[in-house]
C-alpha cells in the first residue's frame, strides 16, 4: 500500500503543486496514470496502458522533475549539503523534502524477486487471456473448461462409482444424473462443435446411460440464447448499418420478437412479421461462432493427426474433410442455395411432391449470417404424443388432448423415403436429420396424411455419380447377402474387409473369425491390451486406404445412424432396412449400375421377403409385450460395440464397471 500511495502522490501532487502547470507531454503522462490507477500502482505494470506508463510516461515524468529542479535521487538530495560545507559561512540551508517519485523508485528496488515473478506471470496471464478472446475465439478457455469438467466427472466416478470406488458408493442413477447435467451444461456453455457433439451423443442411446441421452436431447433446440443486443448488431452489420425495423419493416403489421423461439449450436431463430403481415423465421448467427468453429476445427484436425500418428489409423485426412464440410455450414448464403436445390428436387419428384416441404427462402432478407425463410407451424418428429393424438373436431369434450391425428408409420415412411431419394437417386444428402430439423404437420390437401418439413440445410454431401453407384450397390449387397458384390465395392473403396461397414450400417451381428487355434473367438478372455489392439485393427479396416476411401461415407453413416435413432424412438413403425434397400435396388436397376438377371431379381425378392417376415414377426412380439420393436432387436451388435467402447473408457479412467 505504501508503494501505491507513493505513486499516486508522485503523479498528482508534485506535478500540480511543486511544478505548477505541467507541459503537454507531462499532462499526457498524468492522464495515462489516471486512466489506469490500479495497474499503474504495480511496479512492473500490466497491459495495455501500464506498459505505456512504464516505458514512456514514468521516464518522461522523472526527466521533467529533474528539469524543474526537484530531487529525483539521493545524490540530488546530498548536493546542497556539500555546497554549504564548501561555502563555510552562513546558516545551513534546509534540506529539500524527498520526492515521492524517489520513494517509489526505491520501493520498487526493494521488492522481493518472487513478487516480481508473480507480477510477470500475472501480466502473461492477462496477455494470454486477451489473445485467446480476441484472436483465438476463446478456444483455449473453452478447452480448459471442457477438460476441467471432464476431469471433475472422472474424479466423481472414481470416488463414488462401482464396487471399487475410492470413497462411499453412490446410487448409480443419481451419479449419472449429476454428471450428465455437468457435461450438458459445459457443452451448452462452450457451444459450437461441442453442442453438435452432444446432439450426436443424444442419438446414440447405447454409448452413455439413459440420463445422458435425456439431457442431451435438450441440445437440439434449447441451446443458450444470445442477447438481443448481439443479434441486433449482427443484423445491422450484415445489412449495411440498417436497423432491424428498416430491414424487416416498421408498419402496423410488422413485428420482430426479441426472444428467440429456438436456439441451436450455430444460430437462433426469431419469429417476425413483415410489413405486409407475412410470418417469417429469421435465423441469426451467433456473433463469434465463425471464429470459434474455425479454431475448434483446427484443434480437432490436430487431434485426428495425432491419432493417426500414434495409432497408425488412416485418419490424417479426416480432419481436413470435416473442415471442408462444416465450414460452409456457417455461410447462410450456401445454406440458402442448398435449400433451393432440395426444394426443386422435391418438386420434380412426383412421389414426394406435397408430402415433403422445404421452407421458402427470402433472399432479399438474407445474408452471410442472417437467413430468412417462411414460418412453419409444425411439431418436432420426436413429439409422438402430439403426432398421434386425435385432431380437433366438433363435439370434443373440454380438456381432451388434441394433436395432429397422424400415424407414426406414415410419418416415418415419408422421412425415410425422402432420404432414400437423396442417397440413391439425387446424390444430394442432408446429413443432419436430427429431430430438431424435422417438423411434422398435416398435409394441406389431406389432413389425414402427414407433411414432413426439412429445416437446417447447412450440412450437405454431394455424391459423385460413381460414388452414388458404389453406395447403391453396397446397400443392395447388404440386403441381399451378396458377399461377392460387397467384396467388390469394398475393394473399390480400398477396404481390406467390408464387414466393419456392414456392421455399422445394418447393426447386424459381427461375423466373428476363429482364433489362431481354430477355436471360436472368446472376448471375455481378452486382456485390456488385446482388446485395444483389436479395436484399432477393426477401426483400420473400417477406414480403409486413406487415398481411395470415400470420406463422404463418414457423414452418410452419420445420417443413417440418426435416421435409425429416429425410427427406434418412434417405436420402429417402419422397416427401415427394407425401405432403404428397396430404393438402392431400384437405383442399381434404373441407373444401369449392374446387370439385372432373372436370378438376381429372384434373389432380391427373396431377401426383401425375409426382411418383411422378420419385421412383422418383431411387430407381433412387440404387440404382445415381448419386444420393443425391430430396431431394438437389430441393434444388438451396436450394443456390443458400444459396451466395448465403455470398457475402454472405463479402463482409461480407472473405473471398474459392474
Amino acid at each position: 500500500m505504501h508503494h501505491m500511495r507513493a505513486l499516486v502522490s508522485a503523479v498528482h501532487r508534485p506535478m500540480r503543486v511543486a511544478l505548477g502547470q505541467p507541459p503537454t507531454c507531462l499532462r499526457l503522462a498524468t492522464l495515462a496514470a489516471r486512466q489506469t490507477p490500479i495497474a499503474a500502482r504495480l511496479p512492473l505494470g500490466a497491459l495495455p496502458l501500464p506498459l505505456v506508463f512504464r516505458w514512456f510516461a514514468k521516464p518522461m515524468l522523472l526527466s521533467q522533475l529533474r528539469y524543474r529542479g526537484v530531487a529525483t535521487d539521493a545524490r540530488a538530495d546530498a548536493a546542497p549539503a556539500a555546497d554549504s560545507s564548501q561555502a563555510g559561512a552562513g546558516p545551513e540551508p534546509p534540506k529539500k523534502k524527498r520526492s515521492r517519485a524517489v520513494e517509489f523508485v526505491e520501493a520498487t528496488k526493494r521488492l522481493r524477486w518472487y513478487w516480481k515473478v508473480l507480477i510477470v506471470l500475472f501480466e502473461l496471464t492477462i496477455i494470454e487471456y486477451l489473445a485467446d478472446k480476441f484472436f483465438l475465439g476463446g478456444t483455449e478457455y473453452r478447452t480448459v473448461v471442457a477438460c476441467g469438467t471432464l476431469g471433475r466427472i472422472a474424479l466423481d466416478y472414481k470416488l463414488h462409482y462401482g464396487p471399487a470406488s475410492w470413497l462411499s458408493r453412490h446410487d448409480d442413477e443419481d451419479l449419472h444424473q449429476r454428471n450428465a447435467q455437468r457435461l450438458c451444461t459445459m457443452m451448452k456453455y462452450n457451444g459450437g462443435l461441442y453442442l453438435k457433439g452432444g446432439q450426436a451423443l443424444a442419438m446414440q442411446g447405447s454409448i452413455l446411460p439413459r440420463e445422458y441421452q435425456l439431457l442431451f436431447g435438450e441440445m437440439f433446440d434449447d441451446a443458450p440464447a444470445a442477447s438481443w443486443s448481439e443479434i441486433r448488431k449482427v443484423i445491422e452489420a450484415d445489412f449495411g448499418g440498417r436497423s432491424v425495423e428498416d430491414v424487416f419493416g416498421d408498419g402496423a403489421l410488422a413485428r420482430f420478437e426479441q426472444e428467440p423461439r429456438a436456439a441451436a449450436s450455430i444460430a437462433q431463430v426469431h419469429y417476425a412479421r413483415l410489413a405486409d403481415g407475412t410470418p417469417v423465421a429469421v435465423k441469426v448467427q451467433r456473433k463469434n461462432i465463425a471464429k470459434e468453429i474455425k479454431w475448434d476445427l483446427w484443434v480437432s484436425k490436430l487431434m485426428f493427426d495425432y491419432t493417426a500418428w500414434s495409432t497408425g489409423l488412416p485418419m490424417a485426412k479426416v480432419g481436413e474433410f470435416l473442415e471442408r464440410c462444416i465450414l460452409p455450414e456457417i455461410d447462410f448464403v450456401h445454406e440458402a442455395e442448398n435449400a433451393d436445390k432440395l426444394a426443386r428436387l422435391v418438386a420434380d419428384d412426383e412421389s414426394l411432391r406435397g408430402r415433403v416441404h422445404v421452407p421458402k427462402v427470402f433472399h432479399e432478407l438474407s445474408s452471410d449470417r442472417v437467413l430468412t425463410t417462411e414460418w412453419i407451424d409444425g411439431t418436432q418428429l420426436w413429439d409422438k404424443d402430439v403426432i398421434q393424438a386425435p385432431a380437433p373436431r366438433p363435439g370434443m369434450t373440454k380438456g381432451e388432448r388434441t394433436g395432429l391425428g397422424l400415424r407414426l408409420s406414415d410419418t416415418m415412411e415419408t422421412v425415410l423415403e425422402v432420404f432414400a431419394k437423396q442417397f440413391f437417386t439425387w446424390g444430394f444428402v442432408h446429413c443432419d436429420p436430427h429431430p430438431g430439423n424435422i417438423l411434422v404437420r398435416q398435409h394441406p390437401k389431406d389432413p389425414s396424411k402427414p407433411q414432413v418439413v426439412l429445416l437446417d440445410h447447412g450440412l450437405y454431401v454431394t455424391m459423385s455419380p460413381s460414388f452414388r453407384s458404389q453406395y447403391a450397390r453396397f446397400w443392395k449387397a447388404l440386403v441381399t447377402d451378396d458377399d461377392a458384390l460387397l467384396a467388390q465395392v469394398a475393394q473399390e473403396w480400398g477396404m481390406e474387409s467390408p464387414e466393419a461397414w456392414a456392421d455399422a450400417t445394418l447393426m447386424r451381428p459381427f461375423k466373428e473369425k476363429p482364433n489362431a487355434q481354430g477355436q471360436p473367438f472368446n472376448r471375455q478372455a481378452e486382456t485390456s491390451e488385446e482388446r485395444q489392439q483389436r479395436m484399432i485393427e477393426e477401426a483400420r479396416a473400417y477406414l480403409g486406404d486413406e487415398d481411395v476411401f470415400p470420406r463422404e461415407m463418414l457423414l452418410l453413416e452419420r445420417a443413417i445412424t440418426i435416421l435409425q435413432g429416429n425410427n427406434r424412438f418412434l417405436g420402429s413403425p417402419v422397416n427401415r432396412i427394407k425401405l432403404l434397400g428397396k430404393h438402392a435396388v431400384l437405383a442399381v436397376r434404373e441407373g444401369g449400375f449392374g446387370e439385372a438377371t432373372t436370378a438376381d431379381a429372384l434373389r432380391t425378392r427373396v431377401a426383401l421377403c425375409k426382411l418383411d417376415l422378420a419385421f412383422w414377426w418383431s411387430r407381433v412380439r412387440q404387440y404382445f409385450g415381448y419386444g420393443s420393436g425391430f430396431e431394438e432387436e437389430i441393434k444388438e451388435a451396436e450394443e456390443r460395440q458400444m459396451r466395448e467402447t465403455k470398457d475402454v473408457i472405463a479402463e482409461l479412467l480407472g473405473i471398474v464397471v459392474d
